[in-house]
């Protein structure tokens, strides 16, 4: 079993550390592991009020790495933006590494995180089972990150059994579960269909992170999407999408839906950021559960380039239609624009799903049968996630014959009206300013 942290106060301390948020016993363990009697009181008050280089000093001076991660814990709870800075100025390239990795993955320091749209499947007696699988010993890892990379090195070369038993050698079970995470994504990394059931396998021992593991695997298993117009580059995920398709169609095809619509949105929706041209070249390749997430895509990138502003909903709608129409024969890459991830999505995600896509990472939206009206639909959400939104368009698609436009535009009017009793939690400049990703 690998256990790391400071030697005196590993069985009592450190595992309080890794899997609660108690501010003081943290403080108390970094106070500690630092060799010093200072106050608890005051490093607590100077750990959130310091610079990130101070503090990136302070974190370079501690030799213990469950040490660091506590500190960098706190501080992601604290301030992420802060913390992520932080990591900027820590010595070593590992270290930075293993800093930007923790800040970047929330599951591991946000309490109780949880995707909406990554319900709990219902896999069969054929799914793999890494429940009773036994530990493998990793002699030459000494840190958790060494687990988990030896952990996803075999996954990468398919033998999820073995990383599956490397993970469990872990004692700390929030690593244990990251490291079946790092394990499970590691398995389709590159739209590696075969890998799929020993990645739902992973996800499901990952426990305590399963919900995100499941998602993860169907929303990145790429860092890098096609280019909107390259018809043979997208093969790979029209193949993945049938893998989900299938796996899921006798155990749970509700889910199944949902998770090849997750791969659908996020792929969308990152292609056509990193497109320097806005055609609709992908309707006319891939397969018809990608329709709607292409309206997504489309309206979303015109809404964040400011296409829409000083329209009405009519000539927007129109500009929308256009952009779908048009076909450039090829584009080139550019650099990913700021694509707005808004993880709460204007919709309550625990509500029914009946006539629900999947939107951006982890929300949903409204969709309907007839493509003209879904698209107008598309065009609602992507405004919805702008600081400005013309009043009237509100109004507009309230008296639209469609029920379901009317009903995203009183969710717009909730989000808007600060009068209205049922308004959302969060403004639409919050939306806009909130999560961001270039992935």
């Amino acid at each position: 079993m690998v256990s790391v942290g400071c030697e005196a106060f590993r069985v009592s301390v450190c595992p309080y550390v890794l899997q609660e948020k108690w501010v003081n016993v943290i403080f108390a363990f970094v106070v500690l592991c630092l060799g010093g009697c200072r106050s608890v009181e005051h490093d607590a008050t100077a750990s959130v009020v310091s610079s990130p280089s101070v503090l990136a000093q302070r974190v370079n001076a501690i030799d213990d790495p469950i040490a660091r991660m506590a500190m960098l814990d706190t501080m992601l709870s604290e301030d992420p933006a802060v913390a992520v800075e932080m990591c900027r100025h820590l010595n070593g390239h590992d270290e930075r590494s293993q800093c930007f990795q923790v800040a970047h993955r929330p599951h591991l320091w946000v309490d109780r995180y949880m995707r909406p749209l990554a319900s709990r499947p219902r896999p069969d007696a054929h799914t793999p089972s890494f429940s009773q699988v036994q530990p493998e010993p990793c002699p030459d890892c000494r840190t958790p990150f060494a687990v988990i990379r030896a952990a996803g090195d075999h996954a990468k070369r398919g033998d999820a059994r073995m990383a599956a038993g490397i993970c469990k050698g872990l004692s700390d079970t929030r690593w244990s579960d990251e490291c079946m995470f790092h394990a499970a994504e590691q398995c389709v990394h590159d739209l590696r269909s075969p890998g799929y059931a020993d990645a739902v396998g992973l996800c499901t021992a990952s426990a305590s992170f399963s919900s995100a593991c499941l998602m993860h695997i169907h929303t990145f298993p790429q860092m890098q999407s096609p280019l909107t117009t390259e018809k043979s580059d997208w093969e790979p995920v029209i193949q993945y999408a049938e893998t989900i398709r299938a796996f899921w169609s006798e155990r749970d095809p509700g889910f199944g839906d949902l998770a090849e619509g997750q791969l659908w949105s996020v792929t969308l929706v990152n292609a056509y950021f990193q497109s320097r041209d806005i055609s609709g070249e992908p309707l006319d390749f891939l397969p018809a559960s990608a329709v709607p997430h292409v309206h997504s895509a489309v309206a979303l990138r015109l809404a964040t380039d400011g296409m829409f502003e000083g329209m009405d909903l009519a000539t927007a709608s129109a500009s929308l239609d256009t952009a779908l129409e048009r076909r450039v024969g090829t584009t080139r890459r550019q650099r990913p624009k700021m694509i707005p991830l808004d993880p709460a999505s204007i919709w309550d995600t625990s509500s029914d799903k009946v006539g629900m896509i999947p939107y951006l990472n982890t929300g949903l939206r409204q969709h309907h049968s007839e493509p003209t009206t879904d698209r107008l639909l598309a065009l609602l959400e992507a405004v919805a996630r702008r600081p400005r939104l013309d009043r009237a368009w509100i109004p507009q698609a309230r008296a639209h014959p469609s029920e379901a436009v009317q009903q995203t535009a009183q969710q717009l009017h909730r989000l808007r009206d600060p009068h209205d009793p049922s308004r959302g939690r969060r403004s639409p400049s919050q939306i806009d300013r909130g999560r961001r990703s270039h992935r």
